[in-house]
C-alpha cells in the first residue's frame, strides 16, 4: 500500500510537472505572440502617420503656392495702379483727355491679359 502510494505521488507529481512546462511553454508563445501583435500595430501606427504628415506637407506646399501666385497678381494690380497715377500726373497738361483715355484703356487691357 505505501508502494502503491507513493506510486501514486510520483505518476501526478509528474503530471504536475508536465502541466508546468506546457504552461510555460503556452505562456512562451503567448507573450511571443503578444510582441508580434504589438510590432505589427506599431508598424501600422508608424505608417499612417508618415502619409498623414506627407499629406500635410502636400497641402501646405499647394497652399503655398496658391498664397503666392495670389500676391503675385496683387504685386502686378498694384504695379498697374501705380503706373498709371505715375502716368496722369506726368502727362497732366502735357497730353489731352483723349490721349490719356487711350492710355488708361491701354493699361487695362495690358491688365486683364496678363491677369488671364
Amino acid at each position: 500500500m505505501a508502494q502503491k502510494a507513493r506510486e501514486d505521488a510520483e505518476r501526478i507529481k509528474n503530471e504536475i510537472e508536465d502541466r508546468l512546462k506546457n504552461l510555460n511553454k503556452e505562456i512562451e508563445e503567448r507573450f511571443a505572440k503578444a510582441i508580434y501583435e504589438a510590432n505589427s500595430e506599431k508598424e501600422k501606427i508608424i505608417s499612417k502617420a508618415q502619409s498623414q504628415a506627407e499629406l500635410i506637407i502636400s497641402n501646405a506646399k499647394k497652399e503655398a503656392e496658391e498664397y503666392k501666385k495670389h500676391l503675385e497678381k496683387e504685386l502686378e494690380k498694384k504695379i498697374v495702379e501705380i503706373s498709371t497715377l505715375i502716368s496722369r500726373k506726368v502727362l497732366t497738361g502735357v497730353v489731352d483727355k483723349h490721349i490719356d483715355e487711350k492710355i488708361m484703356e491701354v493699361t487695362l487691357k495690358e491688365y486683364k491679359n496678363y491677369r488671364n
